[in-house]
Formats: C-alpha cells, sequence, structure tokens
C-alpha cells in the first residue's frame, strides 16, 4: 500500500509497489520496486532506491542525499553537502539552493546535460549525476 508521513525523526521503508509521501523528515531510507516517491523537506540525509517510478524531492538539505532510479525521472531540490544521482532510464532536474559553489560531476550516455551553475573543484559541498538514458539539468 501507500504511505504518508509527516513531521518525524526518521522513515525507513520499503515497499514493491507504492507511492510514498513524505513531509518534513529528518532521515530517510526509501526502497521501493514501483512507485512514485515524493519528499518535501529532509534535513539530515535521504537515500532513496526504486526500480520504476518517479522521485521528486524538495528542500533536502543536511548531510547526505542519494537517489537511484532504474526507471524514471528525478527531481531535486536543496543544498545538501553531499548529493549523488544516478539513473538508469530518465531524465534528472536539480536545482541547488544552497548558497555555497559545488563540484558538479554528470555524465549522461544518451541525453543533453545542461548544467547552468559554476562548479567549483576545490569545493567540499559535491553533486554527481549520472544517467545511461536521459536528459541532465543542473540549476
Amino acid at each position: 500500500g501507500d504511505l504518508y508521513a509527516a513531521n518525524v525523526t526518521s522513515v525507513v521503508a520499503k515497499g514493491s509497489s507504492s507511492d510514498i509521501t513524505l513531509r518534513e523528515v529528518g532521515i530517510v531510507d526509501v526502497t521501493t520496486m514501483s512507485g512514485d516517491v515524493d519528499i518535501c523537506g529532509v534535513d539530515t540525509s535521504l537515500a532513496v532506491q526504486t526500480q520504476s517510478g518517479e522521485v521528486e524531492a524538495c528542500d533536502v538539505t543536511g548531510t547526505s542525499a542519494v537517489v537511484s532510479a532504474a526507471s524514471g525521472g528525478v527531481q531535486f531540490e536543496g543544498g545538501p553537502q553531499v548529493a549523488t544521482i544516478r539513473t538508469a532510464s530518465g531524465d534528472v532536474a536539480v536545482n541547488l539552493t544552497a548558497q555555497e559553489r559545488y563540484a558538479v560531476q554528470t555524465s549522461s550516455s544518451s541525453g543533453d546535460v545542461d548544467v547552468n551553475v559554476v562548479s567549483d573543484r576545490t569545493s567540499s559541498r559535491t553533486l554527481d549525476v549520472t544517467t545511461s538514458s536521459g536528459d541532465i539539468t543542473v540549476r
């Protein structure tokens, strides 16, 4: 079934075919086979793995964010210390909100890459986005 949670310290969820909606959660660890993941307000760490489904994450801060989607797009907005986003097939759109610069690394085997932020290789903040088939946009 579907999951909704708000204003909690942490959520660890594993589902086979579930839509997951989370609001204002400290630590998120979500794994799903299919279904959409909609998360807004993560202030410690974020880990999302899905085989098939869209991932939307907004207001993500804290130390780390890792999003992995085999088939499905990712929309990500926030300013975590380290962000890693991987898709096999799907577009990735990232909106960085932190004032500090990031060391940005992107790779798409088949798709357009559009990076509209200044990458600073010396920054301790990192963004690493990889997709096999899909477009990547970073703002």
